[in-house]
């Protein structure tokens, strides 16, 4: 996405169509650009949009609008640490306050997200040993009530 200068609600959008060779039968993806207007959404570069067709065009170059936000990219948060992650390298939870791609407390809200998951996961796991002494403690009764008969 790149917004346009002289008009700041509209941006331009990269679009991937399927497009098929028909010498090797196979399908490339062909890109095609398009200005849209963006009304009431604040979308950053990488973000994925649908867009569509307006009734009546905005301006000769802009006749589409962002119809649907569907994902953020640029704000990945590694489930297992807690860190906001760019690339293959985590984020100084520091610096991002001039970069401006993170929330505030973003990091509080991921680690008690995390605590949650932990405590159900110790949860479950207490459950389960639970019932497997449970289980153990059934198959010991059912030994100790042979008395050494046999049925046939």
């Amino acid at each position: 996405m790149k917004r346009s200068v002289g008009t700041p609600e509209t941006l331009k959008v990269r679009v991937l169509k399927l497009k098929l060779d028909t010498y090797i039968t196979k399908y490339y993806y062909k890109r095609l650009d398009y200005w849209v207007l963006e009304k009431d959404l604040k979308v950053k570069i990488g973000d994925l949009v649908l867009i569509r067709l307006m009734d009546e065009a905005y301006s000769p170059r802009v006749k589409f609008e962002i119809y649907k936000y569907l994902h953020q990219l640029g704000e990945m948060i590694c489930p297992v640490t807690g860190q906001g992650v760019r690339g293959l390298e985590y984020v100084d939870p520091a610096r991002t306050d001039h970069i401006g791609n993170f929330p505030e407390k973003w990091q509080d809200n991921v680690m008690n997200n995390t605590m949650v998951q932990r405590m159900r996961l110790l949860e479950l796991g207490r459950e389960l040993e639970t019932k497997e002494q449970e289980l153990n403690n059934d198959d010991e009764d059912d030994d100790e009530d042979d008395d050494g008969d046999t049925f046939v």
